[in-house]
């Protein structure tokens, strides 16, 4: 069996009907450029969002960090600071 093989063609215009411009016929191609921008958190709060919850460092001795601002899980236990992401989109 043969391997099946594609033959590039050159991409044809076609009009709003869906049918193949023809020399005669210009189709229109519209471009857009947008710009995008997402910002998060915008009032720039420092809200904890993780506290060490482990109350024994082993099974003899508690732990001195308990309920305080916790690394255990994340590198940074308070909410992320401001931050934007800004984009540019050329649509055709």
């Amino acid at each position: 069996m043969l391997p099946h093989r594609h033959i590039a063609r050159p991409l044809q215009l076609r009009d709003e009907q869906g049918k193949s411009a023809s020399k005669s016929q210009t189709a229109k191609i519209s471009k857009r450029l947008k710009f995008v921008a997402d910002l998060f958190n915008v009032g720039n709060q420092t809200r904890l969002i993780q506290i060490d919850t482990w109350t024994q460092l082993d099974l003899a001795t508690p732990n001195p960090d308990y309920l305080k601002p916790g690394t255990n899980l994340i590198a940074y236990p308070y909410q992320n600071p401001f931050a934007a992401r800004l984009a540019v989109r050329f649509e055709f």
